[in-house]
């Protein structure tokens, strides 16, 4: 599903979505910037697009102001957004469920 920038401004105004902190220049027509770190965690295999938990995971870990992320290829980064770090160690945006 896309959202649009209105629908992201009420979702944040409402605490339905939450990212902390966000500057409102970060929302866009369709999406929310958000602004990462500069140490990126490279998966060292990750060729087959598929990664079993139940093995050790390698990661090659470099610090650059830019990454090229490859077509199958995962990549763990750090955010300044708090929020995200704190609750989930990721910077994807997450929905709070309402019940």
């Amino acid at each position: 599903m896309i959202l649009s920038d209105k629908t992201l401004l009420k979702m944040l105004e409402a605490k339905s979505l939450i990212i902390e902190p966000l500057e409102k220049k970060q929302v866009q027509p369709a999406s929310v910037d958000i602004r990462l770190g500069n140490t990126f965690s490279i998966v060292e295999d990750s060729s087959t697009g598929i990664i079993n938990l139940e093995n050790e995971i390698k990661y090659k870990t470099i610090t650059s102001d830019t990454y090229i992320l490859l077509p199958n290829q995962f990549v763990r980064v750090l955010s300044f957004a708090q929020t995200f770090i704190r609750r989930y160690k990721a910077f994807f945006i997450y929905q709070i469920n309402k019940k």
